[in-house]
C-alpha cells in the first residue's frame, strides 16, 4: 500500500539529503577558514618583516653569538630552499643618502622618498615620441645634475622652466606657464622628453631634494630597486663614489647574474651610492620580467654558532611570486655573518692558545 503523507511533510529522504549537503558544506567552509589562517601563518612566517619593512631572516648581527650564550631568545627565521627558489629577485642598489625619487612613468607619479620612512606623491607628465621633436623619458638610475629657479629653454622658443630639477643631460623635471598642460598631469605623457609637474607642486618637490639625490625612472617593471643604508655599512661593497660615478660597467654583472640564475650562488659586491656623488650617466634598472627562478645555495647549521646560515653575501630585495610588488630587503646579511664567523673565530682561537 503507497505511503500517504500529510500535507507539509517533508519525505524523509529528503530531509536526509539536506542534513548531508548541510554537513558538506560545514565541512567546506571549515577547510576553507583553515586554509585562509594557515596562508595567512604561512606569509608571516616566511615574510619575517621587522617595522621597518626589514626581514629577520639572514639578518644576522655581529653579537647574534654573544646574545646566544647569554640565553637571550632570539627568533630566527630561515625560509626553506624551496621558498627561496620561487622567490622573485630583484636586485638593490643602496645609498647613504637622506632621500631618493622613484619616477613611476606607467602610473605618471613621482614619489619623494625620505630615510625617515616619509613619502609625497605628485602627478607628472612624461616624455611622448609620437608629438613632434618628443622623445620618451629615458629609464634608468640617475641624480639630480643641478637644480635652478627657472631655466630657460632654447630648444622650445625660450619656455621658461619653473624650478628646473636635472635629471640626465637636457632631461629634467620642471613646471611651465599657464596651466593648460595640467590636464595630462598624472593621465598620460604629453611633454618632449621632461618631466612635466605643476608649478606649485614642482616648487615643493625643489625644497626636499638637492644635487646628488637619486632618482629611479621605471615603467613599472624593473629588476632593481632603490634603499636607505647607513653611512657606515659599506664594508666590502662597490661604493659609488667620486671615480666610480664615471664606469659604464656599475652593476652590469649583478644584472647579468640576475639573469642567468646564479644571483644568490655567484653574488657581487653589493652597490652603495655615498651621499651627494652625481652619475654621469644612468645606470641600467633592468626588466623584471627577464629574471628566472634562481640557484638556491647549500642551507648548513652549525652548532657553535647557534645559528643557521646560508652560503650567500651582499644584501637582496625579494619580491613574492605571490604578491610582485611586495619587496623584502635582507639587510646586511653577508657582512654581519662574515664578521661574526671572524670574530668567533678569533676567539676560539684563543681558547684553543691558552688551552682554555
Amino acid at each position: 500500500m503507497e505511503e500517504v503523507r500529510s500535507e507539509g511533510e517533508i519525505p524523509e529522504e529528503i530531509e536526509l539529503d539536506h542534513q548531508e549537503e548541510e554537513v558538506r558544506y560545514r565541512s567546506l567552509g571549515v577547510a576553507g577558514i583553515c586554509g585562509v589562517v594557515a596562508l595567512i601563518a604561512g606569509l608571516f612566517v616566511f615574510s619575517g618583516l621587522s617595522d621597518d619593512g626589514i626581514v629577520t631572516a639572514y639578518s644576522l648581527q655581529a653579537d647574534s653569538i654573544t646574545k646566544a650564550r647569554r640565553g637571550e631568545k632570539e627568533i630566527r627565521i630561515t625560509p626553506a630552499p624551496m621558498f627561496l627558489s620561487r622567490m622573485k629577485v630583484m636586485d638593490t642598489v643602496y645609498t647613504t643618502d637622506s632621500v631618493y625619487l622613484d619616477v613611476d612613468l606607467k602610473k605618471q607619479h613621482v614619489t619623494v622618498k625620505n630615510r625617515n620612512g616619509a613619502e609625497q606623491t605628485f602627478r607628472i607628465s612624461s616624455g611622448n615620441p609620437a608629438i613632434p621633436e618628443g622623445i620618451a623619458t629615458p629609464t634608468g638610475l640617475f641624480t639630480v645634475q643641478g637644480m635652478q629657479p627657472m631655466a630657460i629653454s632654447k630648444q622650445f622658443h625660450d619656455a621658461k622652466l619653473h624650478h628646473w630639477i636635472g635629471i640626465q643631460g637636457g632631461v629634467g623635471f620642471h613646471g611651465l606657464d599657464g596651466n593648460g598642460y595640467y590636464g595630462t598631469l598624472g593621465v598620460r605623457p604629453s611633454s618632449h622628453g621632461c618631466v612635466r609637474m605643476a608649478r606649485e607642486e614642482v616648487a615643493e618637490m625643489y625644497k626636499m631634494v638637492h644635487p646628488g639625490a637619486m632618482i629611479i625612472v621605471h615603467n613599472g617593471d624593473p629588476a632593481r630597486v632603490v634603499a636607505f643604508c647607513a653611512s657606515k655599512d659599506t664594508a666590502n661593497a662597490t661604493l659609488i663614489d667620486s671615480a666610480a660615478v664615471y664606469s659604464h660597467s656599475l652593476g652590469k654583472e649583478r644584472l647579468r647574474n640576475l639573469y642567468d640564475g646564479h644571483y644568490w650562488s655567484d653574488p657581487q659586491p653589493r652597490l652603495v651610492h655615498l651621499a651627494g656623488q652625481k652619475f654621469r650617466w644612468g645606470m641600467e634598472i633592468g626588466d623584471v620580467k627577464r629574471i628566472p627562478k634562481q640557484e638556491v645555495p647549500e642551507f648548513r647549521f652549525n652548532p657553535a654558532f647557534y645559528r643557521y646560515s646560508v652560503g650567500m653575501r651582499n644584501d637582496r630585495a625579494l619580491a613574492s611570486v605571490l604578491s610582485p610588488r611586495v619587496t623584502a630587503r635582507l639587510a646586511r646579511a653577508a657582512d654581519s655573518l662574515r664578521a661574526a664567523d671572524r670574530a668567533e673565530m678569533k676567539t676560539e682561537e684563543k681558547k684553543i692558545e691558552y688551552g682554555n
